[in-house]
């Protein structure tokens, strides 16, 4: 395993192991208490069924999912999973909750296609939360395609298959959004309990969850709710637990990355890769909705505006930001596109959407996992490169089989390069190694960087690279910035 994706969480008491995830335990009860007042909400209509449906067969069954390899921080999980790391206090890294859940459910089974389960089912449940929130706020149409439009998303599919703290979370938080919806219509205690608890338990798995907060309160703020004491103080009881999980879990370390936070901003703002397949010019298929929403729905039109310019903020101040953090925004998209089905003009635009969201779900399938020798077939027949040369220019490369890891120069040197670095300074030149690593998505996430290093750089590839251990690269030229 590269050693930055492993931790310094070392094995605690287990009663101090309790502490840090105790806000989840009380927010694990006030989500069930209200789940069990609400239930006659948690129906699904037959045009639910069909898009959960869908979106089980986008991501189990086109999602190659026989391929899945537990990888990075997800095998960290995958051993406390199966009893083979002790439980810790945690961090972002690795955090308190999501151990004592998946230590939980390995003491029912260790197989792993359980803990996958657990992925997919928050997976489909943020769909379902989805239909549930636009329902109450455009109508059950719009929202029946919102929905769809997330059941067929790619990058929401592959977290589904993934025990990392993605979908779960995810799920969590969308949850909290509608149950508050739901609380501002009915005000009903077990409407704000659900709010509640499934607020904490969505902090408490990835703290980027409480980005969530401003616009399921903007929202719940639009339906006008009678501000009953009572719904107040739960709502306020979750509040605060989902303050002390956050506070605890970042005492423990705080977010990774926290010393280029300005350098990250300025060279991720403009970077809208992580919203494939509304990157680009698909970025103008959303505008119409845009438009469309202020004219119709106003208020709740310019919230998620809001909300989506923020999360992009938010997240581009994250020096390694990538796909998983976009997941808690994704439904905010499919909203503003789903009010398009209300208009005869907007069916066209919607089959636009289609095809460039079953082109981007097509591109994340094929590279699930994508194995070294499916990835050598793919390379281009380009002459062999001398090992040798590589050696003229500075090296990027992670892998150890072709460079030691103590001597790595990584994605973050050309990225994010310290004041005084000057990488075409050394040599005149700069190489870039681009693996298998580079080419697939997985839970170690690498390919995001990647993409970003092509988004940032023009390159000319110069040749293949083939080593006796079984490395095989593609050798890429990074010309200097201009």
């Amino acid at each position: 395993m590269h050693p930055q994706f492993t931790t310094d969480a070392l094995p605690v008491e287990p009663i101090a192991a309790w502490i840090p995830a105790f806000p989840a335990f009380i927010g694990l009860a006030l989500l069930l208490s209200g789940a069990w007042g609400t239930r006659t909400h948690i129906r699904a209509s037959r045009a639910l069924v069909v898009v959960l449906i869908l979106g089980s067969v986008v991501r189990f069954l086109w999602m190659p999912i026989e391929l899945h390899l537990f990888d990075g921080h997800e095998a960290e999980y995958f051993d406390i999973f199966r009893g083979e790391r002790p439980l810790s206090r945690g961090s972002v890294m690795l955090y308190p909750a999501l151990q004592w859940l998946y230590a939980g459910v390995g003491r029912i089974s260790t197989n792993p296609w359980v803990l996958l389960s657990l992925s997919g089912a928050a997976s489909l449940l943020s769909i379902a939360a989805t239909y549930g929130i636009g329902r109450r706020l455009m109508g059950a149409r719009s929202a029946w395609v919102a929905a769809a439009i997330v059941s067929i998303w790619g990058n929401h599919a592959f977290w589904a298959t993934s025990a990392y703290n993605v979908a779960l979370p995810s799920a969590f938080g969308l949850v909290a959004v509608w149950a508050l919806l739901v609380c501002a219509e009915e005000e009903t205690l077990a409407s704000a309990a659900l709010a509640s608890g499934a607020a904490v338990l969505a902090v408490s798995m990835r703290v980027e969850c409480a980005l969530l907060a401003p616009v399921g309160l903007a929202l719940w703020g639009l339906r006008r709710p009678q501000m009953k004491g009572a719904l107040l103080g739960i709502l306020g009881l979750g509040a605060v637990l989902s303050g002390v999980a956050i506070a605890m879990i970042l005492n423990a370390g705080p977010l990774p990355g926290g010393e280029e936070r300005g350098l990250a901003l300025g060279s991720n703002l403009t970077h809208l890769g992580f919203w494939a397949p509304f990157d680009g010019i698909g970025a103008l298929l959303i505008v119409p909705a845009i438009v469309l929403g202020i004219r119709n729905r106003f208020g709740t039109t310019l919230v998620l505006v809001l909300f989506l310019v923020g999360l992009h903020g938010a997240i581009s101040t994250f020096n390694d930001a990538g796909f998983r953090h976009s997941v808690i925004g994704l439904w905010a998209i499919a909203l503003l596109l789903g009010p398009l089905v209300e208009h005869r003009w907007g069916w066209g635009l919607l089959v636009l959407v289609l095809i460039r969201l079953g082109d981007h779900t097509h591109d994340v399938a094929s590279r699930y996992y994508l194995s070294e020798e499916d990835f050598r077939e793919n390379l281009s027949e380009a002459p062999e490169f001398p090992q040798e040369k590589l050696s003229d220019c500075v090296l990027i490369c992670e892998d150890s089989r072709l460079v030691p890891e103590g001597q790595q120069r990584s994605h973050f040197n050309l990225l994010y390069p310290n004041p005084d670095e000057d990488l075409w300074a050394e040599k005149g030149c700069v190489y870039w190694v681009f693996g298998v690593q580079d080419a697939r998505w997985s839970s170690r996430a690498v390919r995001d960087r990647a993409l970003r290093v092509l988004a940032s750089f023009e390159v000319e590839e110069q040749g293949r690279i083939t080593l006796p251990n079984g490395y095989v690269g593609s050798v890429l030229k990074v010309m200097a910035p201009q």
